[in-house]
């Protein structure tokens, strides 16, 4: 991704959370949700900054696999 500098996803795997960071180019309007392998959106979040730094809590949904999907 162009606008991106760095990123950032750990624990892999997770059993509770998983923190997210972001460095955008600028501050820009972006949005990331998290996605279940049959394309419910399990969070959804906007931002407008440039550093993204986020705790996603997993704790209270099923063991599987999920995508997150990032962009402007």
């Amino acid at each position: 991704m162009e606008f991106v500098n760095s990123m950032e996803i750990y624990p892999i795997p997770t059993f509770e959370n998983v923190n997210f960071s972001v460095e955008l180019n600028e501050v820009m309007d972006t949005q990331m949700r998290v996605i279940d392998a049959h394309g419910k959106v399990i969070s959804n979040q906007t931002f407008n900054r440039k550093i993204i730094d986020i705790q996603i809590d997993l704790a209270n949904i099923s063991s599987g696999v999920y995508y997150i999907e990032f962009g402007t």
